[in-house]
């Protein structure tokens, strides 16, 4: 994903978790099978626990799952479209 893809994603699960109270859980995983798994506080950081990507970065389509500590579960599956740069 480039720059740009990478703060589009960001954007949307920022507002997928929105809802969602921490402390909670992220996990993240690709079709390759790469998964990050971040912990969030409330007013802190997140903490990366797991990074485990085997291609340059995730893939899209993303598996987004948030698992919050009063047991809520929210999950989505992400596709980050890539516009085709190529000149004709």
């Amino acid at each position: 994903m480039t720059p740009h893809d990478i703060e589009r994603f960001r954007e949307t699960i920022t507002s997928f978790v929105a809802d969602v109270e921490p402390p909670l859980f992220l996990i993240a995983t690709d079709q390759h099978g790469s998964i990050i798994v971040t912990s969030h506080r409330a007013n802190a950081v997140a903490e990366q626990i797991v990074n485990r990507v085997s291609a340059p970065g995730l893939v899209s389509p993303i598996t987004v799952v948030a698992i919050a500590a009063d047991g809520t579960v929210k999950w989505a599956k992400v596709s980050i479209e890539v516009a085709d740069a190529t000149l004709q």
